[in-house]
């Protein structure tokens, strides 16, 4: 004969795996092992319905989550929609980075054609295109869901498309102050629009590829990067071929291709962006405020203002160490830091994607193989162990510069990550507000650099001034590892201080 469990078992029981009202039989028939029919019958049928009533909530609990699951998007980039929406990002950039490229070959013998005296005056028409963007990058970020993102970037590249024709046009236009003003007045409106379009262009991407947002920087990078490369040598043909008019025309043309075709093709988030709660205008100061912004964003601009040295001051150093040199040579020279870009770019965005503690460690590197290029440009007075007027040595120094320019694309997350530990919440105004910041510290040293380029090498020479951007630079890396040093031991203090025991006695 078997003995009944005891009532302390079949409770424990009970309260870990029965309802409660099964709970209340259970006790009864503890107490009274015979059950009589009304008891028995008010028993059954009172589990039958709580077992229909948690069927009810449990399906009502799992269809939300059933249906988010049947939402889940396809991977961003075997998604249609999404690789078309970067494919028309990717080739905006191009035409950008094509226009902005085509115009150094020939604008300043047809300014000249045009009675623009001196350098002087071309260096200003070059140079109010990144300022304008400094300062209107931020404030389209600001703005980025009032306005729309794709309304955005449609506009700007409506515009950019006039603008580019209409400075085609000036080959009939009159010389001298009207020719001028005239150069002035479409850079400026063509730099308003493209900080418009490119800001919407990065604000779109990683909104749309959150998971995936140094890849697609890379991309951008590389495809920016294509576009400065093939500038010139389509600009040169087309000149060759009609005239002033022609490269200007097909650009405009591309733009206006870009505008129609993004109509379509970019998904229609302006109203659900609208539909957001939109960041105050505090957050980009809380953004700027933070120390990790200050020194990625001077590195950004070091980095910039570093290129814009060398497109001003290469070529007269390449040709005071190698005299009578082909401007083809020179050319292939120029392409090299490009082209590895072109590659670099796209793999240290994937390695950052796919390997969460690699940004920071790759921006150091990246950063340091810049700085040893830089240094070995001149080459250096400080590296007196190395020959003076050696191409070779310039072309090794520049390929190794162009792999650590790759790493700058990986700064972009670093803003999200600022923003992200100072509470700001990860939407669409808060992209545009990060893409304004990045567009605005890059345009900054694209504006710089030239500048201080010419100011700098006749005051000092190259070698020398080759040194005083590399040491920039290694100052920003130096603060980035600080900081990355103390935000590591702070973070290990306080984990440390929170796996300690609050009293002696509970060791």
């Amino acid at each position: 004969m078997t003995e009944d469990p005891p009532l302390s078992s079949s409770l424990s029981s009970s309260f870990r795996h029965n309802t409660p009202t099964t709970i209340l039989c259970a006790q009864s028939s503890a107490y009274s092992p015979p059950q009589d029919a009304i008891r028995k019958s008010f028993c059954e049928t009172d589990e039958e319905q709580v077992h229909d009533s948690d069927v009810a909530i449990n399906s009502e609990r799992s269809t939300p989550i059933q249906e988010h699951l049947d939402e889940q998007p396809k991977p961003a980039f075997t998604d249609t929609r999404n690789g078309l929406t970067m494919v028309i990002l990717c080739s905006s950039n191009v035409s950008s980075a094509m226009y902005g490229s085509l115009l150094a070959p020939f604008f300043p013998l047809e300014a000249a054609k045009k009675e623009v005296s001196g350098s002087t005056i071309v260096g200003f028409i070059f140079g109010c295109y990144p300022l304008v963007m400094f300062v209107f990058s931020p404030i389209f970020g600001q703005n980025m869901a009032k306005i729309g993102p794709k309304f955005l970037f449609i506009a700007g590249n409506f515009v950019c498309s006039g603008c580019a024709i209409l400075f085609g046009l000036l080959q009939w236009c009159p010389p001298g102050s009207i020719f001028i003003g005239m150069c002035f007045i479409l850079r400026l409106t063509e730099a308003l629009a493209a900080a418009a379009k490119a800001t919407a262009a990065i604000a779109i991407a990683t909104y749309t590829f959150p998971d995936h947002i140094s890849t697609v920087m890379g991309l951008l990078q590389a495809s920016s990067c294509l576009g400065l490369m093939a500038g010139p040598p389509i600009g040169g043909v087309l000149y060759a071929a009609a005239g002033y008019y022609l490269p200007f025309a097909v650009t405009g043309g591309v733009f206006m291709l870009s505008c129609f075709v993004s109509i379509f093709v970019l998904p229609a988030m302006d109203e659900s962006v609208r539909q957001q709660n939109g960041s105050p205008w505090w957050h980009a100061g809380r953004v700027l405020c933070s120390p990790l912004v200050i020194i990625i964003g001077s590195l950004v601009a070091v980095s910039q203002a570093a290129i814009g040295f060398i497109d001003v001051a290469l070529a007269l150093h390449i040709q005071d160490i190698r005299p009578g040199l082909s401007l083809v040579y020179i050319g292939l020279i120029f392409l090299v830091p490009g082209a590895i870009v072109v590659f670099t770019a796209p793999l240290y965005g994937w390695l950052a994607d796919r390997y969460k503690g690699f940004a920071r460690p790759a921006i150091l590197l990246g950063g340091a193989l810049g700085v040893i290029g830089f240094l070995g440009l001149g080459p250096s007075p400080l590296l007196s162990f190395l020959p003076s007027g050696k191409l070779w040595i310039l072309i090794v120094s520049v390929a190794i510069a162009g792999l650590g320019w790759g790493s700058i694309i990986l700064t972009y997350e670093q803003f999200v990550i600022a923003a992200r530990d100072r509470g700001i919440p990860p939407n669409m105004q808060t992209q545009g507000v990060i893409a304004g910041i990045n567009g605005s510290f890059s345009s900054l040293g694209a504006f710089i650099g030239p500048i201080m380029s010419g100011l700098v090498v006749d005051a000092i020479g190259f070698d020398w001034s080759a040194t005083i951007f590399g040491g920039a630079s290694s100052f920003c890396l130096v603060m980035l590892a600080v900081y990355t040093l103390v935000k590591g031991l702070r973070s290990y203090r306080q984990q440390d201080d929170s796996s300690r025991p609050l009293l002696a006695g509970d060791t």
